[in-house]
């Protein structure tokens, strides 16, 4: 119903009894097709980017998206049709930002009001810079500073924000097929210091495995049909195993930021902090427009 209060332009956006008076239920009831639609349509295109119930973090998130397409008069062809391409990726980057940054957590009425004006006074493109430029120097800005940035590679297997940092490092996925969070090292391998230290981990090098085997740059994102091949095979094991030549070995290790890194476990300390180092300037380059 907040959706409808935004769509429709209706001032008072607040989720109370008030503002579903009966002006205001007329306006809805007359543009309740167009609503239904773009609704439909937002969630069919946040789908495509790899969201679900449990990847999208703020269903508050898709009302913009909704408004655009809304005020835009698009309906279901935005998803697939060529000519929205770029428009895809403009929203795909905006909604991966606002989650990261957790705009619409707490009190997400006046972000919302903000965010609509941005959007009514800019229809000729999704406005992602008009936005950054309106909410700069709020709580609510979408600006990233580089520790920042760095502390989003703390994120571990499977938490709420997880994806969306995976996401935007595997920008050219299709995410119309399932994809799974993947340890690169098994995680069966860090139940336990013993098992670290037959597998050759150096003894002073333990505790940071444990600390640290579950964090982003030890993940990757997997077709589930390969993850599920890879099982819990060292990975060095699996990876001669099924990409046999050097060209196709150079490509895996370009998509999945493992360009120049020891894939031993033993050496784990060391590819962990490489692999972070490369994914942080990759996420600098998207983050810090």
């Amino acid at each position: 119903m907040k959706t409808c209060l935004v769509l429709c332009d209706i001032s008072d956006i607040r989720f109370k009894v008030d503002n579903f008076n009966a002006q205001n239920m007329a306006v809805i009831q007359d543009n309740w097709d167009k609503i239904k639609e773009s609704i439909r349509t937002s969630v069919e295109l946040i789908n495509t980017f790899g969201f679900d119930y449990q990847t999208l973090t703020s269903n508050n998130a898709i009302i913009p998206i909704a408004y655009y397409l809304y005020k835009k008069g698009l309906n279901g062809s935005f998803v697939t049709s060529v000519k929205f391409g770029d428009e895809r990726e403009k929203i795909k980057k905006w909604l991966h930002i606002v989650l990261l940054k957790q705009i619409f957590g707490g009190q997400s009425d006046n972000i919302l009001r903000t965010i609509r004006e941005v959007i009514r006074d800019n229809l000729n493109s999704f406005p992602v810079d008009n936005m950054k430029q309106r909410l700069k120097g709020t709580p609510k800005s979408l600006d990233f500073g580089e520790d920042e940035i760095e502390n989003l590679l703390e994120y571990e297997y499977g938490k709420r924000y997880t994806f969306s940092v995976l996401a935007l490092l595997y920008p050219t996925l299709n995410y119309n097929n399932l994809f799974h969070q993947d340890h690169i090292h098994p995680k069966s391998f860090f139940t336990s210091r013993e098992k670290l230290l037959k597998l050759g981990v150096k003894p002073e090098d333990i505790e940071f495995c444990i600390e640290n085997y579950n964090k982003i740059p030890n993940l990757q994102l997997l077709e589930g049909n390969v993850n599920m091949s890879k099982s819990a095979k060292p990975f060095i094991e699996w990876f001669d195993e099924n990409y046999k030549d050097d060209i196709a070995k150079n490509q895996y290790k370009d998509l999945h930021y493992l360009r120049g890194l020891d894939l031993s476990i033993v050496n784990f300390k060391d590819f962990f902090y490489k692999r972070k180092e490369m994914m942080k300037d990759k996420l600098m380059q998207i983050l810090m427009f």
